[in-house]
């Protein structure tokens, strides 16, 4: 594959297909022009969501996917907010699909502002290191282009064997150097520790141009703001924000099929033959979304989608999108489709708005949104079919003999069947105690508060436990001493 140019901060120089050198294939996509956030937003929201963008990171993505070499050519330019309250001297990005041993993600060039900049990358490949000429000051913006490529020709089994491009489509996730998370001058960067999942990540705003061939249905998160085709090759930009991730997929044979859950248009993509599978997934995600709403707070966001993909894991969540395993669509009248789909679709809520270092406290996502499910059966097939899925908790955390091993640990922690056994079943089991120790309308008001308190912020352990004091006092203290550590 041809090294390609992309874009420059706000303006893109349109990138040229190898065989066409000469010819500029697209017009120049103006990334000055930030009114089609509005579009992604619902009207209700976006005066208190837009006012926040001067205060966040600013991604500006162009990515040239080929799915001939199954590589893609990409160039990010970020204004970088420091929030952290102190000077920086550097920035960090993660790069988490790279490892010790593989690296599908690599680094060509590093601008801060016209300047080109020594980086550095880390022993294990997965953080970038961009040192500031001068410190970044508290409340300032740095501009930092960076140009990367991604090469996929080589098996990886990165992330539940999820990212891939190839003749079928692609999926790309964490396709970008995702700027990493600070706390008290400190950078997160955490070793990866695959098997749960990865992100650590400020909600930020996203506009992303993607260039492939034509035949490719395109699915992202956010929403289509243009599209541009020519000569077998098509040019499409989206925008989303506040989110703390962006995912790019894609495939020839998707078709979409689209429902209404209150303003929100649910959009379920998967291939021909999975066409009343998908109908369902998003019927489901529809009522899943109507419950969440009325009971966690409201879904912010005109679109929400949900795409048919192979890969190892049952489900993986994005803000405004998640993949559901293609094979679950063969038997969508199975145990296994359902849940899947509300569990995912409740990750909107804990993960995507409430946000937390996944890598080092995934009880705080999962564990929610396993509780989410649960009331989701309690509420739509009621009470005998949520102890069906409680029993199911119990028995996931009987596969390790039900071990009283603590809940709030971070991935790395838990050996063998114990993350599944305790994040998925023990976790849960505390929350739907917890609710049972405090009152359920106590309990959904003191979710509902976290979720406005810490909307595209993160939360950890102790902000939970704190929080929580307010509302329970000193009730729910033996529940702590039995579940963590």
């Amino acid at each position: 594959m041809c090294r390609k140019t992309v874009l420059l901060f706000f303006t893109l120089i349109s990138l040229f297909s190898c065989a066409e050198k000469s010819e500029i294939l697209f017009k120049e996509t103006d990334f000055s022009d930030l009114s089609g956030y509005s579009s992604y937003i619902l009207p209700q929201y976006r005066d208190s969501l837009l006012k926040e963008m001067p205060y966040g990171n600013q991604y500006r993505i162009a990515i040239d996917i080929d799915r001939d070499s199954s590589t893609a050519d990409s160039q990010l330019n970020i204004s970088y907010f420091n929030k952290s309250g102190k000077d920086l001297s550097e920035i960090q990005f993660r790069l988490l699909m790279n490892n010790n041993t593989h690296t599908p993600m690599t680094i060509d060039s590093v601008q801060t502002g016209e300047i080109p900049v020594e980086f550095r990358i880390s022993e294990d490949n997965t953080s970038l290191i961009i040192p500031l000429k001068r410190k970044l000051n508290p409340g300032k913006t740095a501009l930092i282009q960076i140009q990367y490529g991604i090469d996929f020709s080589k098996a990886s089994n990165y992330y539940f064997n999820f990212a891939r491009i190839d003749k079928r489509g692609f999926s790309i996730p964490h396709f970008y150097p995702i700027a990493a998370v600070i706390h008290d001058g400190l950078w997160e960067n955490d070793p990866i520790a695959y098997g749960g999942d990865l992100l650590s990540a400020d909600s930020s705003w996203f506009m992303v141009e993607i260039i492939s061939d034509d035949n490719v249905v395109i699915v992202t998160s956010g929403k289509e703001i243009s599209r541009e085709i020519r000569k077998g090759k098509q040019k499409k930009v989206y925008v989303a924000g506040p989110v703390r991730d962006f995912y790019i997929c894609g495939d020839v044979s998707f078709i979409p099929q689209v429902t209404l859950s209150g303003e929100t248009d649910v959009i379920s993509y998967s291939r021909n033959k999975d066409s009343s599978s998908s109908a369902k997934a998003a019927g489901i995600s529809s009522s899943a979304l109507a419950l969440f709403n009325s009971t966690f707070g409201a879904y912010p966001y005109s679109e929400l989608k949900i795409a048919a993909m192979p890969m190892s894991a049952q489900g993986v969540e994005f803000p405004g999108l998640f993949a559901i395993r293609e094979e679950l669509y063969e038997d969508h009248e199975g145990s296994v489709f359902e849940p899947t789909i509300v569990h995912e679709a409740a990750h909107q809520w804990f993960y995507a708005m409430m946000g937390n270092n996944q890598l080092k406290e995934p009880w705080l996502d999962e564990g929610l949104a396993q509780y989410a499910l649960w009331l989701y059966y309690r509420e739509n097939y009621g009470a005998s079919a949520a102890l069906n899925l409680f029993n199911s908790f119990t028995e996931r955390w009987g596969r390790i003999d039900r071990a009283e091993i603590p809940i709030n640990k971070e991935v790395s922690f838990y050996k063998g069947k114990e993350y599944s056994a305790i994040i998925y079943g023990r976790a849960p089991l505390f929350l739907i105690e917890l609710r049972n120790t405090i009152g359920v309308e106590r309990f959904h008001s003191f979710l509902r508060h976290l979720i406005r308190q810490y909307s595209h912020r993160q939360i950890n352990t102790e902000d939970f436990r704190t929080e929580l004091i307010h509302f329970a006092g000193s009730s729910a203290d033996p529940l702590f001493e039995k579940y963590f550590d």
